[in-house]
């Protein structure tokens, strides 16, 4: 009945099968992905404090017919430069965050930490916790 969602620039690294858990576990979430990883702060967002999430990967447990109505409606009234990642932010928002679980940001971590994070990058690495890496922005097979 659920579904997992992951865009086409996640290389799996390691095996992502603990993700499938979330699929048939109990929980009052309804929907579960990796904060967004900040640039300029070279950290990861706290979605519990109001940050956004990434939408690379996201696990869907119990999909809504009421959150598909409500992104039909973002989406007719989206402009040419909104992403599906902020048109999903919003519908997520406010107090809808709640519904939002956290993964651990070993799921998805963007190409861009090692850049712009490198002892978080380094730890990452060194501790074998990379599940995704996100090929966000270029792509070295483009």
């Amino acid at each position: 009945p659920g579904w997992v969602l992951l865009d086409a620039d996640l290389l799996a690294i390691k095996n992502p099968d603990a993700l499938l858990d979330l699929l048939t576990m109990p929980s009052d979430k309804d929907m579960y992905a990796v904060s967004n990883f900040r640039l300029k702060k070279g950290r990861f967002d706290d979605l519990e404090q109001g940050g956004n999430f990434n939408a690379g990967m996201m696990v869907v447990p119990s999909p809504s017919s009421t959150d598909g109505a409500a992104l039909q409606a973002l989406v007719d009234d989206a402009q040419e430069q909104d992403t599906e990642e902020l048109l999903l932010n919003k519908l997520f928002s406010g107090t809808a965050r709640a519904r939002c679980g956290a993964l651990p940001r070993q799921y998805n971590v963007p190409k861009r930490v090692m850049h712009h994070a490198p002892a978080l990058w380094r730890a990452l690495v060194t501790q074998r916790e990379i599940v995704f890496l996100h090929y966000m922005g270029a792509k070295p097979w483009m």
